[in-house]
């Protein structure tokens, strides 16, 4: 393995690591999310009991409400004591379980909702990756079911910007801040068919008919790169 090669693969990739004493830290480990990459997750030692639901059912588990923070979507729902009272379609919902033990090694696919909760003392290596091609990742999760549940997540990074006076100038260069930041989180190139339709989701979600024209202020401080959307939240956790 080449030097960049290694480099690039290592600054994809998180260690975890579980204590008694961070157990209450580690309870977080425990709530149903979705993440944006492709997941794989390394046990060097001790074990995981890890719930995973498909794309397919990705409604069923009640996503919060555009606008939360963070990069991952998570679920409203408790899997592991659900309300169905509050949230009768979760009843519909296929689960895959397993436990993942020390030598042993679970591949997620992105845009899958998934639960991973650590039984004892257990280190583990991480690794979020998209494709290796500079077209492909993003191809595969426009189309369905995936495509449901990247859109969500999308328009969850629009909202997250949306009460910032910024973002009235990342709107007016709303083509170039998607190609932008979809560049920066996967490496991939959007295609111009991929941008058009990515451009649309998001007006329509806006209620805009078109991207606004440039303002006189934009045009004066207008930079190469346009004002970024930004993933808001990343260092907040939800109070357990």
């Amino acid at each position: 393995m080449s030097i960049a090669t290694w480099t690039q693969t290592m600054a994809s990739c998180s260690f975890w690591l579980t204590e008694d004493f961070f157990a209450h830290i580690c309870s977080l480990s425990q709530s149903l999310i979705v993440t944006s990459h492709i997941f794989v997750s390394v046990v060097q030692r001790g074990k995981k009991r890890v719930k995973i639901y498909g794309s397919n059912d990705f409604l069923k588990l009640y996503p919060n409400p555009l606008g939360y923070k963070g990069r991952t979507i998570q679920s409203q729902v408790d899997c592991d004591a659900p309300d169905l009272t509050r949230f009768p379609e979760f009843q519909h919902t296929t689960c895959y379980e397993c436990e993942v033990n020390a030598g042993e090694m679970l591949f997620i696919p992105a845009f899958y909702w998934h639960q991973v909760t650590t039984v004892v003392n257990t280190i583990s290596v991480n690794y979020f990756f998209g494709d290796r091609d500079g077209r492909c990742y993003l191809a595969k999760i426009m189309e369905a079911p995936r495509l449901a549940v990247f859109t969500h997540w999308l328009l969850n990074i629009v909202e997250q910007n949306r009460s910032f006076k910024s973002f009235e100038r990342t709107l007016q260069r709303l083509p170039e801040a998607l190609q932008h930041f979809l560049l920066k989180q996967w490496h991939d190139t959007v295609a111009p068919d991929q941008l058009e339709r990515l451009v649309r989701i998001v007006l329509d979600y806006l209620q805009l008919q078109a991207v606004p024209p440039v303002s006189a202020e934009e045009h004066d401080h207008q930079a190469k790169n346009p004002v970024p959307l930004k993933i808001r939240g990343l260092r907040w956790r939800k109070p357990t």
